[in-house]
């Protein structure tokens, strides 16, 4: 070859240098194109196939070195779509080729980048700067599972997300273990627990049970009769004597008698006074007299004790004192008989009590007011409405009626007597529903249960009227349809229907309230609050928090939870920390409307605060909210999500409530995430996992054809594409170009010293050239 074999060897090195010079050229012109790879160039010497003693250093071919495997550096970005691979992978991509009406068409075979810079277009597919269209794997909406496994163009439109119908409520809480309750009273035990008297239906977690009333905070003393215990104690002897009247019966005290004598004269008074006597003229006997005899059982040994000194001229003053002169005299004494004529007529006394029987002349008996059948006393009784007086043990007279309807009245004017037994002019009533202004005459009550005829009970003194506990609850047990009774110690009525099916309804002018009843209507108890007692309800519960759930249309409903606790540990043995949780059903409940449903469970805790038995989840079933119906929502506790811990603030500290269901929302924006799946953002705020992005590798990726826009296409030398690549997708963010400016200033040096070389090389081939020539000349 010798010297044209030198020049030829140096053009060789001047070509492979101006190729390496091509490839820094373009190395350093995209330095700042996202994902570009640079070109590196490879030097291949080609020798001549000579002896080893003449074998030549050879010529010099040039190629070029993908670093399609070289990562560039990250960049962030504030655009959602865009993204960058970290590690082997790249996109899958089509370009179209052609558009039709505006739209693009695709030949259907894929491409590879990892320019990551994709945006949506118009018609919402996402297309990188270079004019390529991203594939990927849709995600099912329901499942969050890939759709299939074969990439497709992604395209996102602004359809609408269906709603979702809430199905499931995460709730955890803990509730104090005193709560706090508007109606609670730290010196009332049980005062903070959900009481059931207080409510029309009883809203306790329970079976079914007929409506009843319980009455409570009634005041009333049991049936007492009228009593007076004299103030002063009774002499051996009374001092003073006279007429006082005892329910306006007519008691004689004489002086001197004893308090034995007392109650006889109030208990069983002897009666005898003489009529039309005495009408002689001058008031005297007139006629022939004769004598008459007393008889008495205490009087001169039993036997007759006769008076025949009755003049015709005596007047009744006048005859009274020959009577009580025989009486005196009479051995034995007089038997505490004695008469009075003071009156114009006899009036005879026996304060022993023994009757007294007159006999003798007729004519001188019919003169003085006596006669026949008018010569025997007669024995009285108490009082009207009136026990027998007696005499406590020490010596007060003692005054009773006989039953509780009636009062004791003492009149008369004759103070002193009246001081003297220590009693006092006035009315002492008995204790009973008058008297103590639980009804008043003539007022009524009316019971009535289901379509059952009503009962009337008829407050008074009158016949088939109710004045007393004990006559209360005689007309109680005639009661239609159901059960009726009152405490006789307090005056609470308890009320309850026999049927499941019919209500309790109160009427009537009396006041229930006085009796304990503080509903008028009672319904049977199904686990629920009614309107009317919608008050009541909340000051006896505390709030449990408030979620907004979603019907199969997506209407927004809000449900507000409330806990009751319905039994505590304190109250003693047998008893367990129990709560019953509610919803509300229609914030607008009146009457028997229903206000709050009881989910139905009770939830118990032991002293640990923790929940025994464990309940991790409760089904709510036909839920419906102000007419809005939510289906059957299940509640989710898990483990340990609920407790009872004490808490100064005494409410339930909700610490998770949040619920699966959504509006329907049509979608705004799309993004992609570290997970590489295009997310969807959504009007109703929700975010949907859309699609996957799909990557790819090769076994030989600096084998791919390098196309425009830094896309690749596969060769046989790279092999097929391989999905699921093991780089992972960044998003926010695109990857650089990975030319290093120094390093391809580096290599622009040493190539422009190897090309100038080369031009040595022919120069001095070429004036060799010239000397062989000049010799030859």
């Amino acid at each position: 070859m010798g010297i044209f074999g030198a020049l030829t060897t140096a053009v060789t090195g001047l070509r492979a240098q101006s190729f390496a010079l091509e490839n820094i050229s373009g190395n350093i012109a995209n330095s700042q194109t996202t994902a570009f790879k640079r070109v590196d160039t490879s030097f291949e010497d080609l020798i001549p196939d000579n002896p080893p003693s003449k074998q030549l250093a050879g010529t010099v071919t040039a190629s070029a070195r993908e670093t399609n495997t070289v990562q560039g550096d990250f960049q962030s970005a504030s655009i959602g779509t865009f993204m960058a691979i970290n590690g082997a992978g790249f996109f899958v991509v089509q370009k179209p080729e052609n558009f039709v009406d505006g739209r693009p068409t695709f030949s259907g075979s894929d491409l590879y980048t990892r320019r990551g810079d994709f945006q949506t277009d118009k018609d919402g597919y996402l297309v990188n700067g270079a004019g390529y269209f991203l594939m990927g794997i849709p995600v099912d909406a329901k499942t969050g599972n890939l759709s299939g496994s074969v990439p497709q163009l992604l395209k996102f439109q602004n359809d609408f997300l269906p709603a979702q119908p809430t199905t499931q409520i995460q709730y955890r809480a803990n509730l104090a273990s005193y709560p706090l309750t508007t109606a609670h009273d730290i010196n009332v035990p049980g005062s903070e627990l959900i009481d059931p008297k207080t409510f029309s239906a009883s809203p306790i977690a329970g079976a079914p049970a007929p409506a009843k009333i319980t009455g409570f905070g009634a005041t009333l003393a049991g049936d007492a009769d009228a009593k007076i215990t004299g103030t002063q104690i009774l002499p051996g002897g009374m001092v003073n004597s006279g007429t006082f009247t005892i329910n306006a019966q007519n008691v004689n005290i004489l002086a001197g008698m004893t308090p034995a004598q007392v109650l006889t004269a109030i208990n069983a008074p002897v009666s005898l006074n003489g009529a039309s006597g005495f009408a002689a003229a001058g008031n005297t006997v007139g006629g022939v007299t004769a004598a008459i005899t007393i008889t008495a059982a205490g009087l001169n040994s039993g036997n007759p004790l006769s008076v025949a000194t009755i003049a015709s001229t005596d007047n009744a003053v006048a005859v009274a004192a020959k009577i009580n002169a025989a009486l005196a005299a009479a051995p034995g004494g007089a038997d505490g008989i004695s008469v009075s004529g003071a009156s114009g007529q006899l009036v005879w006394s026996s304060i022993n009590g023994d009757p007294i029987a007159l006999a003798g002349d007729p004519t001188t008996l019919t003169a003085i007011g006596h006669a026949a059948g008018n010569v025997a006393s007669t024995t009285g009784t108490p009082p009207p409405g009136m026990q027998a007086a007696t005499l406590d043990v020490s010596n007060h007279l003692v005054l009773q009626s006989a039953n509780a309807d009636t009062a004791i009245d003492i009149g008369g004017s004759a103070p002193s007597l009246i001081s003297e037994l220590g009693l006092s002019v006035g009315s002492v009533n008995p204790t009973n529903l008058l008297t103590q202004s639980a009804a008043a005459q003539g007022q009524t009550l009316t019971i009535t249960v289901g379509a059952n005829p009503a009962l009337t009970v008829t407050f008074g003194t009158g016949a088939a009227e109710v004045s007393t506990m004990a006559e209360l609850q005689a007309k109680l047990s005639t009661l239609t349809g159901g059960t009726a009774t009152v405490n006789t110690s307090n005056g609470n009525v308890t009320i309850s229907a026999s049927s499941l099916s019919d209500t309790i309804q109160i009427g009537g002018t009396a006041t229930p309230a006085n009796f304990g009843i503080h509903t008028l209507t009672a319904l049977p108890s199904n686990q629920v609050v009614l309107g009317q007692d919608n008050t009541t309800f909340i000051s006896e519960t505390i709030g449990g928090g408030a979620i907004t759930c979603y019907d199969q249309s997506g209407s927004p409903v809000n449900l507000q939870l409330r806990w009751g606790k319905v039994d505590s540990s304190t109250l003693g043995t047998g008893h367990t920390d129990t709560w019953n949780l509610f919803y509300q059903t229609n914030s607008n409940a009146t009457g028997t409307q229903v206000a709050w449903q009881n989910v139905g469970v009770n939830y118990k805790f032991d002293p640990n605060g923790q929940m025994n038995p464990l309940i991790a989840n409760t089904a709510l079933n036909n839920v419906t909210v102000n007419g809005i119906s939510l289906g059957t929502v299940q509640i989710v506790h898990g483990s340990g999500g609920l407790t009872q811990f004490a808490d100064t603030n005494g409410t339930a500290q909700v610490n998770l409530v949040q619920q699966d269901g959504f509006p329907a929302g049509s979608l705004q924006s799309v993004s992609i995430s570290d997970k590489g799946r295009v997310v969807g953002t959504y009007s109703n705020g929700r975010t949907l996992d859309l699609a996957e992005v799909t990557l790819a590798n090769f076994n030989g990726p600096n084998q791919l054809k390098r196309l425009d826009g830094g896309a690749f296409s596969v060769t046989d030398d790279s092999g097929p594409a391989i999905l699921g690549a093991p780089g992972k997708i960044v998003g926010s963010s695109l990857e650089g170009s990975n030319v290093d400016i120094a390093d391809e200033f580096t290599k622009l040096i040493v190539t422009q010293q190897a090309y100038s070389a080369n031009t040595k090389v022919v120069t001095t081939s070429n004036q060799m050239v010239q000397d062989v020539l000049n010799m030859l000349r």
